[in-house]
């Protein structure tokens, strides 16, 4: 003979749908971000005319195409103006890999 046992309240089946039922309200999903340098690749510019439509030194620039410099936000929003879209949208952080440094690999010394 079976015996069936008392649960809770807590365990009967609207409260169990109600545990498991998903939150209905959803978070719009953020914009895709591009990489400064793939924008600069897919836009099919020239450093020279970036340059001109940004009001940005070549020479920086590259730097930030490269993943040398970061770019200020007054610069950012020039580089943003030049592709058309809004600052928030690109990646500005660092992309170049870090190099072989020689305390990278032996650590400091003890005594300077």
């Amino acid at each position: 003979m079976f015996l069936v046992q008392n649960r809770s309240p807590r365990h009967n089946e609207t409260n169990r749908n109600k545990l498991l039922a998903k939150p209905t309200t959803k978070k719009p999903i953020p914009p895709k971000m591009k990489t400064i340098d793939l924008l600069f690749e897919e836009s099919g510019l020239s450093l020279h005319e970036l340059a001109e439509q940004s009001r940005l030194p070549e020479a920086r620039l590259m730097d930030i195409l490269k993943g040398r410099w970061t770019p200020s936000p007054k610069d950012r929003q020039k580089i943003a103006a030049a592709f058309q879209m809004e600052p928030d949208t690109i990646s500005w952080g660092h992309t170049m890999a870090p190099r072989n440094i020689r305390y990278h690999r032996y650590g400091l010394k003890e005594d300077f």
